[in-house]
């Protein structure tokens, strides 16, 4: 984060930069993209949040699965229903920013973390720079609110 935003914000709002940043994704719009680029931007690329392949942790889907979900070989997604890409969230952590959360438990009672690893949620490092980015900009948007 730049240090100028959160102390301007800080001294606008009489806030400490650990609740600006736990308001700033508490934000709707701020969690959704986060999430974005947890499952669309990583998983929807078939890598894990340390830039593993899925396919290389796991293995491949099956031929079937593949040609039923439009994907070639390698590709490994986790979106079949929908159901696990839509339980991801995104918690404030008083003093650590925020952490990635997700229901890995398949209907049936699978969980997907036992194949695919623990390193389903979470950013990577090119990630992590687009969420500070986006959460920076609600910080001087809320900063900007309150002149």
């Amino acid at each position: 984060m730049n240090a100028d935003v959160i102390d301007i914000a800080e001294y606008l709002e009489g806030n400490t930069s650990d609740q600006l940043i736990n308001k700033a994704v508490s934000d709707g719009a701020v969690e959704g993209a986060i999430v974005q680029l947890n499952t669309f931007g990583q998983l929807g690329r078939f890598e894990d949040s340390t830039g593993e392949k899925l396919a290389d942790i796991g293995g491949e889907y099956s031929t079937f699965t593949q040609e039923a979900k439009g994907l070639g070989p390698r590709e490994v997604n986790l979106e079949d229903t929908g159901d696990y890409w839509e339980s991801f969230e995104v918690n404030p952590i008083n003093g650590d920013g925020y952490e990635i959360s997700s229901d890995p438990i398949k209907t049936g009672g699978d969980n997907l973390e036992n194949r695919w690893g623990k390193n389903l949620e979470g950013l990577n490092k090119e990630n992590i720079k687009k969420a500070n980015d986006i959460i920076e900009a609600k910080i001087w948007a809320q900063a900007e609110k309150a002149l």
